[in-house]
């Protein structure tokens, strides 16, 4: 199975996008790259590195490093600013198109929602903990946040007061992805610790996590478990599958009904940081860059000091 190939950006991809047909592809350079069908790329530059975006309509939403929500609209690629401002870095942003909302998550350990047609003060949620994972369900009106301190919290957007629920994190590390299930009925969630958890709402009895992307490895005789983080969920086009890649520079297709792994695509070029399919064209969009950065020990260490790999995007189709 071949892929189509691009190169996107200089630095790490933090998101990845489908805008109808096209992709966006967010940087820690500051940059959105749209990609269309014949690989041609464009780019805008923000202010800051962008840490996420999110689609809504024909416009692009990147939460970025100093705090704010850009709006980035398509095909004229024009910045807007929104009102959205926190006071550290926005780490998530979601959108709930029936509600016309854009949500974001921030490391000053709030939540903000706002209009995007209107110029008016977001609303603002206090949450305890640093935001690390967001993920928004239209048909049950739902939202449900990663934190820093191993909480995950579901709000409804009808009562905002108080979460409707509240459960402790089992993963001792912290998590990088959390996602609805299609149907509402739980979530996935994945971790740097190499682990992905399912947990049902109502049939709690049949949740579980499992580890994942870890290699086996010999040292000095003794077999040693090389664990690499679980960097993106994405969802298939069916209630059970779903995605999961890592720092091992592979993807994995599983069936949490199941249990089981469908079908592993390994030996990417780099460590995959993203991932986008579109249920549509039956693509597979996987976001490669050089998070090589992760392994030094401090400031001061060398060991990383090599010019940049530049990040790519290949597309896979997976129906062919």
């Amino acid at each position: 199975m071949s892929d189509s190939v691009v190169t996107v950006s200089r630095d790490v991809l933090t998101s990845l996008k489908y805008l109808d047909t096209r992709l966006v592809a967010s940087s820690l350079d500051g940059s959105l790259a749209f990609v269309d069908a014949s690989l041609n790329v464009d780019r805008v530059v923000l202010d800051a590195p962008v840490l996420d975006s999110a689609v809504l309509d024909s416009t692009v939403y990147a939460a970025l490093a100093n705090g704010s929500v850009q709006k980035v609209g398509f095909p004229a690629k024009d910045v807007q600013a929104t009102s959205i401002g926190h006071d550290l870095p926005v780490q998530c942003v979601e959108t709930h198109p029936r509600r016309n909302l854009v949500v974001s998550g921030s490391w000053d350990k709030s939540v903000q929602m706002a209009d995007p047609r209107i110029h008016q003060q977001p609303t603002v949620l206090r949450v305890p903990g640093k935001v690390y994972a967001m993920d928004v369900h239209q048909q049950t009106d739902r939202f449900i946040v990663g934190l820093s301190s191993r909480q995950i919290q579901i709000y409804d957007f009808r009562k905002l007061d108080q979460p409707a629920s509240e459960l402790e994190n089992g993963f001792r590390f912290q998590t990088t992805q959390i996602k609805f299930l299609p149907s509402g009925a739980g979530f996935l969630q994945s971790s740097i610790e190499g682990k992905v958890s399912l947990d049902l709402f109502q049939d709690t009895e049949n949740s579980y996590a499992f580890k994942c992307h870890r290699q086996k490895l010999v040292v000095e005789n003794e077999d040693i478990d090389l664990v690499n983080p679980v960097n993106c969920l994405e969802l298939y086009d069916t209630e059970s599958k779903f995605f999961t890649a890592g720092s091992d520079r592979s993807v994995c297709l599983w069936d949490y009904k199941s249990k089981k792994r469908v079908k592993q695509y390994a030996n990417f070029e780099m460590s995959i940081v993203a991932l986008a399919y579109n249920q549509t064209s039956h693509q597979l969009a996987i976001a490669m860059s050089d998070d090589s950065y992760k392994n030094m020990t401090g400031i001061d260490d060398q060991t990383n000091n090599k010019p940049a790999i530049a990040s790519k995007i290949a597309i896979r189709n997976m129906h062919s």
